[in-house]
C-alpha cells in the first residue's frame, strides 16, 4: 500500500516546477466536514510562502471546502481508503512523493497526526524537521521557544525542502472560510489502486 501511495506522488506532477521560490504544501487535518483550527491557523501563519496548496486525504467533499479557505491557492486530493484513519505510515510515502515535484516547504499545525507524520517525512526526505514554531519570520527563518518556553530561538533551515511544524495556539488566529466559491473543477489524476489525485484551484 505505502509503494502504491508513493508511486501516486510521483506520478502526480500537475503541481511540479523548476522554479525555487517558495511553494508550500501544507498536509490539512479534517473532521469530513471542515478544516482544523490548526490547519486554517497555519494557512494564515504561511502568508510568505505562498502560493500554499493543501494536501487533503480520505473524504472527497473535503476538496471544495478546504478550497474555500482564505489564503489556499490550491488542493492536492487524494482519495483513498488508507489515509481516512490518519495512519503516518501511509501518508509519509505520499507527502514525500508529492513534496518532490517542485515544493519549497512541508508544513503542518502541530498535533498528534503530524508529530506521528513529519519525521517520517523529514527522514524520507532528509532534511531537518523545525518543531514547535511559533512564528514565521520568512521563508527561512523561523521563531522557537526553547528551554521549557523561558527564552525564544530564531533558527534558520538551510534545507533544500524545509518542513517546519507549527504549533498552532501561539499562532495568529485562523482564516476564515470564504462564504462562497466552490472549488473549481477537479482533473482527474491517474493513481494506482483505488485512489484519485485531485488538483483544484480555489476559487
Amino acid at each position: 500500500m505505502q509503494r502504491a501511495l508513493c508511486r501516486a506522488a510521483q506520478r502526480s506532477r500537475s503541481l511540479s516546477s523548476s522554479r525555487r521560490h517558495a511553494s508550500t504544501l501544507l498536509v490539512a487535518e479534517h473532521d469530513g466536514t471542515k478544516l482544523s483550527e490548526g490547519t486554517l491557523a497555519a494557512i494564515t501563519a504561511c502568508a510568505q510562502m505562498k502560493p500554499i496548496t493543501l494536501l487533503v486525504g480520505g473524504s472527497a467533499e473535503m476538496a471544495a471546502t478546504a478550497a474555500k479557505a482564505d489564503g489556499v491557492d490550491a488542493v492536492q486530493f487524494v482519495d483513498n481508503d488508507a489515509l481516512n484513519h490518519g495512519v503516518a505510515e501511509e501518508w509519509a510515502p505520499l507527502v514525500e512523493g508529492i513534496a518532490k515535484t517542485g515544493f519549497t516547504h512541508v508544513v503542518a499545525g502541530a498535533s498528534s497526526f503530524s508529530k506521528g507524520l513529519f519525521p517520517r517525512v523529514s527522514a524520507l526526505l532528509d532534511v531537518a524537521q523545525v518543531s514547535d514554531i511559533i512564528d514565521v519570520k520568512s521563508e527561512d527563518t523561523f521563531v522557537r521557544p526553547i528551554y521549557a518556553g523561558n527564552a525564544l530561538a530564531t533558527v534558520k533551515s538551510e534545507d533544500a525542502i524545509k518542513e517546519p511544524l507549527l504549533r498552532p495556539a501561539a499562532l495568529t488566529a485562523p482564516c476564515q472560510p470564504r462564504p462562497s466559491g466552490p472549488a473549481t473543477p477537479c482533473s482527474q489524476r491517474a493513481v494506482p489502486a483505488a485512489a484519485r489525485a485531485r488538483a483544484c484551484g480555489a476559487a
